[in-house]
């Protein structure tokens, strides 16, 4: 179940950020891309750490086939593969934008080379179990990064309860 609810999370931050995208970027894709992301999750000063790695392993004219490694607090969750069509919106659960908020160029520096990147600050709401989640979400693209093009993404929430801030930030990336 954690595997399930920890890949349903990245794919809710990639698929709110991948949003702003004008296009579907797996159409670029190549059998063998891959990425790997980090993700860090602050809830009120407790720290969960969750590396991803993505990885084309099939493509035609239509689809993709996305290979998933999940490795949660040190301890390997699984692998899954997904069908993902070039012919819609690479979007992984229905959300809306409230409002951007802000948008401008920035120079990100990861894996110790700087990445000419579109960031956007944007209010978005998805639906999960009918629950209403609304985040303030800000997210770097950048055409160089493979599968999705996204290079960074930190995400806030606060519910009045607790606060939750995200960071999703790809740590390598290729073709193998």
């Amino acid at each position: 179940m954690r595997v399930f609810i920890s890949i349903i999370f990245v794919f809710i931050l990639t698929g709110c950020a991948v949003a702003v995208l004008p296009d579907n970027p797996l159409k670029t894709a190549k059998v063998g891309d891959w990425i790997e992301l980090k993700l860090v999750t602050d809830q009120d000063g407790q720290l969960n750490i969750q590396t991803f790695r993505h990885k084309i392993v099939k493509k035609d004219d239509k689809s993709v086939t996305l290979r998933s490694e999940d490795v949660f607090q040190g301890k390997n969750m699984g692998v899954t593969e997904n069908q993902i069509a070039l012919d819609k919106p690479y979007c992984f659960f229905p959300m809306d934008s409230i409002g951007t908020l802000s948008e401008g160029d920035s120079i990100i520096t990861l894996m110790r080379k700087p990445f000419n990147c579109h960031w956007m600050r944007r209010q978005v709401s998805f639906d999960i179990k009918g629950q209403t989640i609304t985040k303030t979400t800000t997210t770097w693209s950048c055409p160089e990064v493979p599968l999705s093009q996204i290079i960074k993404i930190v995400s806030e929430q606060n519910d009045g309860m607790k606060k939750t801030i995200t960071t999703q930030e790809v740590v390598g990336f290729g073709n193998e």
